[in-house]
């Protein structure tokens, strides 16, 4: 798999989700059979993507990593590349948005893509969109502390940033 995106983490997933436009809904399915061979990270193929599929993208990528972080089936192996996802995401989308040109920023936002697909396993899906709208309101269900942890790695900053980062205000 060769992504054109810094979003999913799908290149080392087992889903695949696919869209019917017809019925206007998303659907999605797991195989073992679906986890690539081989996964190749070029960041020049993401050099293209407009503004605002890559905050999209990366803003997925980020749902991911916080989502895996703070599951109860987190793993300390799991925590520590939820955490390097969340800490690339957070110092690079912002650069990818507005300098879609900056071929580190975009390297090191398919690597914390990447991270995040990694671990995607452990996460309660859905959980980070409501934490990027109510940061605090969210903990139940969650291990205590966790967001705590992802607030200090930069991570509520960044979420509480989302809206500068998409262009709104």
């Amino acid at each position: 798999m060769i992504p054109t995106t810094a979003g999913t983490g799908s290149e080392v997933t087992f889903t695949a989700v696919f869209v019917r436009k017809n019925l206007k809904k998303k659907e999605g399915m797991n195989s073992p059979y679906f986890y690539p061979e081989l996964a190749l990270l070029d960041p020049e193929l993401t050099l293209s993507l407009p503004p605002a599929p890559t905050a999209h993208t990366g803003l997925d990528a980020l749902c991911h990593a916080i989502e895996s972080y703070t599951s109860v089936n987190a793993s300390p192996m799991s925590e520590m590349f939820s955490l390097e996802a969340i800490a690339l995401i957070a110092e690079n989308l912002r650069a990818c948005v507005h300098d879609g040109k900056n071929i580190v920023a975009r390297e090191r936002m398919l690597l914390g893509s990447l991270y995040a697909g990694l671990v995607w396993p452990t996460q309660e899906l859905q959980r980070c969109i409501r934490c990027l709208i109510r940061w605090r309101q969210i903990r139940r269900g969650s291990r205590p502390g966790q967001y705590d942890d992802v607030a200090g790695s930069d991570g509520f900053q960044f979420a509480s940033g989302v809206g500068k980062i998409c262009g709104h205000r």
